[in-house]
C-alpha cells in the first residue's frame, strides 16, 4: 500500500516541542540570545558600575547590594529582551517561506 499523502509528516510532527517549535529552533533562539546577552552584558557594564545605578532606582537597592548582584540581574535582563527577539526572529523566518510574497527574480515584473 502507497503512503498517503495527507500523513506524511508524520514522524516531523512528532518531533516538535514547546508550541510546534522543533528542538532546533529553541536551541538556536537560546544559544542567540544568549551571546548577544553576553556582548550586551559587557558592553553595558564597561561603561556604567552597577554600585552607581542604584542610586537614582531605591527598589533595585537589594538587587545592586553588591557588583555581582548587578551584574546577575543585568545579564538577565538583557538575556530576555534578545531571547524575545531572537524567539521572533525565529518565528518569523520559519513562517515567512510559505507566503508568496517571496518571488524568484525572474518572476518579478
Amino acid at each position: 500500500m502507497a503512503p498517503d499523502p495527507e500523513h506524511k509528516d508524520d514522524k516531523a510532527n512528532d518531533r516538535l516541542g514547546f508550541l510546534g517549535w522543533t528542538g532546533r529552533e529553541i536551541g538556536v533562539a537560546l544559544w542567540s540570545s544568549f551571546l548577544a546577552a553576553s556582548l550586551a552584558t559587557v558592553l553595558f557594564f564597561a561603561t556604567f558600575d552597577p554600585l552607581s545605578l542604584y542610586d537614582d532606582a531605591e527598589i533595585l537597592r537589594e538587587a545592586f547590594a553588591s557588583r555581582v548582584g548587578g551584574y546577575t540581574l543585568g545579564f538577565f535582563f538583557f538575556w530576555s529582551l534578545t531571547l524575545l527577539a531572537s524567539g521572533i526572529a525565529v518565528y518569523l523566518s520559519r513562517n515567512g517561506s510559505s507566503g508568496g510574497a517571496s518571488k524568484e527574480p525572474s518572476d518579478r515584473p
